[in-house]
């Protein structure tokens, strides 16, 4: 299936110490797919295994709260939020990529993140400030759930990444022009004609969009990422608001990731695809210029995914666990993804319905402290162990 052949949609702007399923070991298939590059990173890195192993880690998170998750309210989650996922533009910062977006315990988003946290922490050399870390980020949290108005400064380290030189325009549609695994003729022509309808649907709601803004110049399968490294994805170079080069848009395109097997969230059982766009809009505080959803084609069967496209920034930058200089820059990132989840993961329309709520999963959240924390360190534990027995039996 090429990755435009779509019409689309335009957006508006357990119990504590239960045993987690079985070691977190990584389906054989699923690794032999993946490039060889990428099979050397899940090896040497455990926050690289982490990331791989997603669904696994939030099946384990089910577990551990089954007899939890009626007394905390369905908020929309992120799905993978974890420090690596937290990301800048020049206007804003935050957690980023909602593609496992859903609906389900606030469990499965504080687990993660604070999984992440422990795990950056072990090997950091920063263990001795895990408790104060997770302080910070439940702190966070805490706050915006009772005032979702809440703004937390922002963290010294997006200041620092902001300042590192840039690519200039024409290096940034170069790089992306460097991505793309060349299609075949067949797939350029079905691209071109589904950007064709893309444009008439578009201009048809957003009438100052120019004609042949979606004109296609280059496009190419994207192998990227690694939660997603097996997902497809493709990138497209289009014509943007002029003929000139230098106004040109890249667009990605990317297939919606499965959840089924998480026991404890919940899709949509139509429209699945906008589960990303209302999470990318409820929770994210980065903007795109363009983010669509591409319901199925008529002729498409009922197994088939749905994809969903946004437009790249060239001043995006994804922070690495690298980057973090100190403890202290850990604990900022950390209240501000616990502060961007709890202002905006329970709200609704209906203002009395989500103050309810909102204390509700505070009361939750609260009683659940301690064992949230033993919940994440455990997975941290039996994911480290599962990753050494993995790559020790290669």
């Amino acid at each position: 299936m090429t990755f435009f052949a779509l019409a689309v949609v335009l957006s508006a702007a357990g119990v504590a110490g239960a045993q987690a399923p079985a070691a977190f070991r990584p389906d054989a298939g699923r690794v032999a797919a993946a490039p060889p590059a990428f099979q050397e990173r899940l090896r040497e890195d455990p926050l690289v295994y982490f990331r791989f192993l997603n669904t696994a880690w939030a099946s384990a998170v089910c577990e551990a709260f089954r007899g939890d998750l009626q007394a905390l309210p369905s908020a929309i989650l992120h799905g993978d939020a974890h420090l690596e996922q937290y990301a800048l533009t020049a206007t804003a910062h935050g957690l980023d990529d909602f593609d496992d977006a859903a609906h389900g315990p606030s469990v499965i988003d504080l687990v993660r993140f604070l999984g992440s946290t422990d795990l950056v922490a072990r090997r950091r050399g920063w263990t001795a400030e895990r408790e104060r870390l997770f302080d910070r980020f439940f702190d966070g949290y805490s706050r915006s759930l009772a005032d979702p108005a809440y703004q937390p400064p922002e963290p010294a380290v997006v200041a620092r990444l902001r300042a590192r030189p840039r690519k200039t325009r024409e290096e940034f549609l170069a790089w992306g022009e460097s991505l793309m695994q060349e299609p075949t003729p067949a797939q350029r022509e079905n691209a071109e004609r589904s950007l064709q309808l893309v444009e008439s649907f578009v201009r048809e709601l957003r009438p100052e969009v120019p004609a042949g803004y979606f004109r296609l110049k280059r496009a190419g399968w994207l192998r990227m990422g690694v939660g997603s490294v097996l997902v497809p994805k493709a990138l497209a170079r289009i014509e943007g608001p002029s003929p000139a080069p230098d106004d040109d848009l890249l667009l990605e395109a990317k297939q919606l990731s499965q959840l089924e097997s998480v026991p404890c969230v919940q899709v949509p059982i139509s429209g699945e695809a906008f589960r990303v766009i209302a999470a990318a809009e409820q929770i994210g505080r980065l903007r795109h210029g363009i983010l669509l959803v591409a319901p199925r084609r008529d002729e498409q069967g009922p197994d088939v995914r749905e994809w969903w496209v946004r437009t790249w920034d060239e001043t995006y930058v994804e922070m690495a666990a690298a980057d973090l200089a100190s403890p202290d820059e850990l604990a900022e990132v950390a209240h501000d993804a616990g502060a961007q989840l709890g202002s905006t993961n329970l709200r609704h329309s209906i203002p009395v319905l989500e103050t309810q709520l909102r204390r509700a999963e505070l009361a939750g959240v609260r009683r659940l402290d301690p064992r949230i924390r033993a919940t994440a360190r455990r997975l941290v534990d039996e994911l480290l162990a599962g990753w050494e027995g993995w790559r020790g039996s290669r």
